[in-house]
């Protein structure tokens, strides 16, 4: 049971994510002039928070990461609150007015922070957290993971612009994505409550073909030319499609 939790977890989270990019960087338009910018800096705000995520994921997840775990659980419970809130406030959760100021791309970054950063940043950890906690529970690679999240960004970014977008009206998307956050937040709570049980009850021990160890005999030019080749992707997509 435990294992179908942590996959459905780790899938909901990326589509999640995937869908909110465009809804959001749309919800915007009118406020900037439809200018082509606006996807661009979305395209930015998403990135740098994600790449944020996985640094605080990998944190969070070291060893004795139980009172970190804590940390990610007030995390997710602040994201859940401040979804609530503007749903009760405005009648619509997540949308935002526009933020202006004398630059329209400054605007749309400040109004993406005051949005969404929450949210989006639980959601963009939670990859390494997953797979960290089903490590724990099976002991096993947890990297086969990987699938299920890329077939859950996957399916979100054709999604949206494929089903959503034709046939569903904005505000409707963000409140069905408010209940699909809402149910995420509960499997997160859910896994992390029965993993840590399981784990301290049995002193599971995590057995990883690529230990923390390992991983550190990197040298810092091939950290740097993974960074590198991994911005490769997300400056093409911003160049191919920034219209």
């Amino acid at each position: 049971m435990i294992n179908f939790v942590l996959k459905a977890a780790v899938s909901l989270s990326a589509l999640l994510l995937f869908i909110l990019q465009p809804l959001y960087a749309k919800h915007l338009l009118p406020y900037f002039g439809g200018a082509a910018s606006v996807w661009t800096v979305t395209m930015f705000f998403f990135t740098c928070v994600l790449c944020v995520g996985y640094l605080y994921a990998t944190w969070l997840m070291k060893d004795g990461a139980r009172l970190r775990l804590v940390l990610h659980a007030l995390l997710a419970l602040v994201a859940t609150v401040l979804v609530l809130y503007g749903w009760w406030r405005t009648g619509v959760p997540l949308f935002t007015a526009g933020i202006a100021t004398s630059l329209p791309s400054v605007g749309v970054f400040l109004t993406l922070l005051s949005g969404v950063l929450f949210p989006v940043l639980l959601l963009a950890s939670s990859a390494v957290v997953i797979q960290k906690l089903y490590s724990w529970h099976t002991g096993e690679n947890p990297y086969p993971l990987y699938a299920l999240s890329n077939a859950g960004s996957l399916f979100g970014l054709l999604s949206y612009p494929f089903l959503l977008e034709r046939w569903v009206d904005g505000t409707t998307v963000v409140m069905w994505w408010s209940v699909g956050f809402g149910v995420y937040v509960f499997l997160l709570f859910f896994a992390i409550v029965l993993v840590q049980r399981r784990r301290r009850d049995t002193l599971l021990k995590e057995r990883m073909r690529v230990t923390g160890s390992e991983a550190g005999l990197w040298t810092s030019r091939e950290r740097a030319k993974v960074f590198l080749l991994s911005a490769v992707p997300a400056l093409v997509l911003v160049a191919l499609t920034d219209t």
